[in-house]
Parts: C-alpha cells; structure tokens; sequence
C-alpha cells in the first residue's frame, strides 16, 4: 500500500510541507499529491488504507488548509501531509 500511495522512499525526496517542521524522533514529514488512482478504493481518507504508523496531519485544496477526519471526501490534487512514525495503536 505505502508504494501505491508513494509513500515508500529509497531517498530523501524534496518535501513541501508548508513550513512545519517537528523533532526528528517524532517521525518523518511527508507531502503527497492525491492522484485517480489513489480514489480507485473510494474518495474518503478512511478509504486510503494507509499503512500502520501513517497519519495524515493537514490536507491543503485550492489554497486552504483543512483538518482531515476519517469521513473526509478527497479529490485528485489535494496535498496530504502526512507524518509517518511509530503509532500507539
């Protein structure tokens, strides 16, 4: 899953994540632009599946950030930041 979502990394790519920045042991920072064939499974976030350990911190669309919920309906295009660390659950 975290490869279809591009999630996976063999290097550090060049992440926008729109000048937040958290301490390293908090885990790692990354921007994805939601694609087609991310909403092959459904439009919602709850309906990306996202791997274990992968939480999504802010959705940015047409210039404004939104607080992102399970419920949540995504289109082709909007930015995800998303966090990717240990999780408790």
């Amino acid at each position: 899953m975290a490869k279809r979502l591009d999630l996976s990394y063999n290097e550090d790519p060049e992440v926008q994540t729109f000048g937040m920045e958290i301490p390293d042991e908090m885990g790692i920072l990354r921007d994805h632009t939601v694609t087609d064939d991310d909403l092959q499974g459904g439009a919602t976030l709850r309906d990306l599946n996202l791997p274990h350990g992968i939480r999504v911190m802010m959705v940015r669309r047409d210039g404004h950030f939104l607080v992102p919920h399970g419920s949540m309906e995504l289109v082709a295009g909007d930015h995800l930041i998303i966090i990717m660390g240990e999780s408790d659950d």
